[in-house]
């Protein structure tokens, strides 16, 4: 069988190509919003940022410039995305739905589950339709 995943109740073969697709949407969502979040919040950001920035360089002396900047980046906008949930979550799902995904439930609440989401088939959707976080994503095509 190798890597093909197989739906128990239809036993038809999952396509890991729309998953990673799935996955890399997904993905690039989560950044589209929280970047969306950093120029909606700007003094937030920039004292987030500060911070971040104190930190990795306090970890990391010698890290170069640009490398502590993508850290510190990184981690102010994680910061800036767990104050402003709300914000983030309704921007995100916006994210999503410009790519044609639609989110039918409750999102943001299960991570683990969500890295998992490229892997899970739920045997109560159709072939083609994906599972991410405990969730129903519809795709259109």
């Amino acid at each position: 069988m190798g890597w093909w995943a197989v739906s128990a109740a239809r036993a038809v073969l999952a396509d890991p190509a729309r998953a990673r697709e799935r996955q890399r949407t997904w993905t690039l969502a989560q950044g589209r919003a929280a970047s969306w979040l950093a120029r909606a919040h700007p003094q937030a950001y920039r004292d987030c940022y500060q911070q971040a920035l104190a930190e990795v360089r306090a970890k990391e002396p010698g890290l170069p410039g640009g490398r502590a900047h993508e850290r510190a980046s990184r981690q102010a906008r994680a910061e800036l995305s767990a104050v402003f949930a709300d914000e983030y979550a309704a921007r995100f799902d916006q994210e999503l739905a410009a790519r044609g995904i639609l989110v039918l439930s409750t999102a943001h609440e299960n991570a683990p589950t969500q890295q998992l989401a490229p892997f899970l088939w739920d045997v109560n959707i159709n072939v083609g339709d994906a599972v991410q976080g405990g969730q129903l994503l519809v795709e259109f095509e």
